[in-house]
């Protein structure tokens, strides 16, 4: 079955995955789960939860290029040529689809803190 990924399965035996940003719209990932990078997704560009449910196992090397959120104040150059937003970039880009759904997740909610007592 093809899953439509567009992005190599990673050849590193690294244990651990790499990712990092040189300039705001750019993300480079390397050795990381889908697992992973719906994690690293929510906690740096999206404001809800982000599930991994593409079925895809491994770990993948890829590059992304998205048109930052004009209201995060980034400013792009005037005569570079646009890019997608982080939505469309998905899709053209790596072949995955972020898409607004309902689903099971776990939640850990703090609702009271106390200092510790002395035993």
């Amino acid at each position: 079955m093809d899953s439509g990924a567009k992005m190599p399965k990673s050849d590193s035996s690294a244990l651990l995955p790499v990712f990092g940003s040189n300039s705001p719209g750019v993300l480079t990932i390397r050795n990381m789960t889908m697992t992973s990078f719906a994690e690293y997704v929510q906690s740096r560009f999206l404001d809800r939860p982000v599930l991994d449910q593409t079925g895809l196992a491994g770990r993948y090397d890829f590059q992304l290029h998205w048109q930052p959120d004009p209201a995060a104040g980034v400013p792009t150059a005037p005569d570079a040529e646009p890019l997608p937003d982080i939505f469309t970039a998905f899709q053209q880009q790596l072949g995955l689809r972020l898409q607004a759904t309902r689903a099971v997740a776990d939640t850990l909610v703090i609702d009271k803190v106390e200092r510790p007592t002395a035993n």
